[in-house]
């Protein structure tokens, strides 16, 4: 498994990008923000944790196939956004 994150630019939060080979499938996680949260955001992000397994929001399961047309729809978007 290897995995990149991209935090948000606002530092709302932030994507995790996983790579599961075995599975032939790639996971994308929406995590909650943690930095500067309130102590007791804290507690139920650990809670979460410690409960679920987890702590993000929420994700989604790509295949190849599909995780190839969203990094295509995201070039594609980003061109657009040249100045």
């Amino acid at each position: 498994m290897s995995e990149k994150f991209f935090r948000c630019n606002c530092g709302c939060g932030g994507v995790v990008i996983e790579i599961f080979p075995e599975e032939w499938n790639i996971y994308i996680s929406f995590l909650k923000r943690v930095s500067g949260a309130y102590f007791s955001h804290r507690i139920k992000l650990v809670w979460e944790m410690l409960r679920y397994g987890h702590h993000f929001d929420d994700d989604i399961i790509l295949t190849r196939e599909t995780s190839k047309e969203l990094g295509n729809a995201l070039l594609e978007m980003s061109d657009r956004l040249e100045i």
